[in-house]
């Protein structure tokens, strides 16, 4: 158990890492261009990162209880993310809809928000990782009602595996735009 419990910690390090990175990234440019866009995906960013540092801190604190509520806050803190990227693709009536799915399982509601996110408002390759990323909530979800019925913790270390490899794809691609964008305007 203490070796799952460690990989899942590095996993979920690695993400945060990938996350803060990503965030550092987008203040950046945001202070350079000063478009909506850009500060709506900073905000975006931002609270996919206190999704992943939800997630180490759930891992970490021994008390079941707080480390419970922590994992619950990671796809809380998802959902806002995803959120705020929707509001500017559908009328606020249209997320009503999603309320009785998000008391059944807020990582599913999450992996919802995301894919309309995906489907709606992003292209290219940030789709890809997004999707991957999409991929780890519903996962997240489904483990966690087979967990209810007695499934396997490696639900749970796929899914994080998943969204920290998709935070690390994110992070590169991000990172590869802003450099072709910078030699671009020199």
């Amino acid at each position: 158990m203490y070796l799952y419990i460690s990989i899942l910690l590095v996993i979920e390090l690695i993400g945060v890492s990938a996350f803060i990175y990503l965030s550092i990234l987008f203040i950046r440019v945001y202070r350079k261009i000063k478009l909506e866009s850009i500060l709506l995906y900073t905000i975006f960013i931002i609270f996919l990162l206190l999704s992943q540092l939800s997630g180490v801190f759930s891992i970490i604190i021994p008390d079941t209880r707080i480390a419970t509520t922590l994992y619950v806050a990671t796809s809380s803190f998802a959902i806002a993310g995803f959120t705020i990227m929707l509001l500017l693709s559908f009328s606020s009536n249209n997320l009503y809809i999603f309320i009785p799915i998000f008391i059944a399982s807020p990582d599913i509601l999450a992996g919802i928000l995301s894919t309309l996110i995906i489907l709606k408002r992003i292209k290219g390759e940030t789709r890809y990782f997004l999707s991957l990323l999409s991929t780890s909530y519903y996962i997240r979800g489904i483990g966690a009602l087979l967990t209810a019925f007695q499934g396997s913790l490696l639900t749970l270390l796929i899914s994080e595996t998943i969204r920290a490899t998709a935070a690390v794809l994110l992070s590169l691609h991000h990172t590869a735009q802003v450099l072709t964008y910078g030699k671009e305007k020199k």
